[in-house]
């Protein structure tokens, strides 16, 4: 079993994946411990996902190995930045005098523009990644870089957390913690592909 998992996926338990590791152990114990404000916009879990997002965005554009390929990653965590501020609604726009409570954009001023102008950056990114022929420097790692085991399973513990959070227990602090143990598994995943040698496409 161990030889044909290790045949298609690199075992190794790398460094980078620690951190990953530990908030999977205490997500747990951390939702049934901490109080709702944890999971609020702008609340400690979240902040905290902003700055992984923002390491991770650095590590892409630092890459030397297939620089255009992480260039295009960095311009999706970009895309996820503001997919988490709303395009900056939740961090500069909150009703006073409440809790967790943001004007919507259709009551703000030019606020029309935002989705239209994502959507636009969304599309250069994509055009960006098909002018490039990105896909071939896909195909070539995926061919000479096995995949990294223990980063592949905790994006689906982050992905599955965040699914039940979400859609079965409606509980905002696992909701935030599923997306932080998601993030920082992502971002270990980047590294150890931004660190690992394949050829470059000609």
């Amino acid at each position: 079993m161990i030889k044909r998992l290790s045949k298609y996926f690199d075992l190794h338990l790398y460094k980078s994946t620690l951190p990953a590791i530990l908030i999977a152990l205490i997500t747990v114990p951390c939702t049934m411990l901490l109080p709702t404000s944890y999971g609020f916009e702008n609340g400690p879990i979240e902040n905290l996902q902003m700055l992984v997002l923002i390491l991770a965005c650095i590590i892409a554009f630092c890459s030397r190995n297939h620089p255009k390929l992480f260039h295009f990653v960095g311009l999706i965590i970009i895309a996820l930045l503001l997919r988490e501020t709303n395009c900056g609604r939740t961090l500069f726009f909150a009703v006073p005098g409440t809790e967790n409570s943001f004007y919507k954009w259709s009551e703000i001023k030019y606020g029309w523009l935002v989705h239209p102008l994502y959507g636009i950056f969304v599309a250069c990114t994509v055009a960006y990644f098909i002018f490039n022929k990105l896909h071939r420097d896909i195909l070539q790692i995926i061919h000479t870089i096995k995949f990294p085991l223990w980063c592949i399973i905790l994006l689906m513990c982050g992905f599955t957390f965040g699914l039940c959070a979400e859609k079965i227990m409606h509980n905002m602090v696992f909701e935030e913690l599923a997306e932080l143990l998601f993030y920082v598994a992502l971002s270990s995943t980047i590294y150890i592909y931004a660190s690992t040698r394949a050829p470059a496409s000609k």
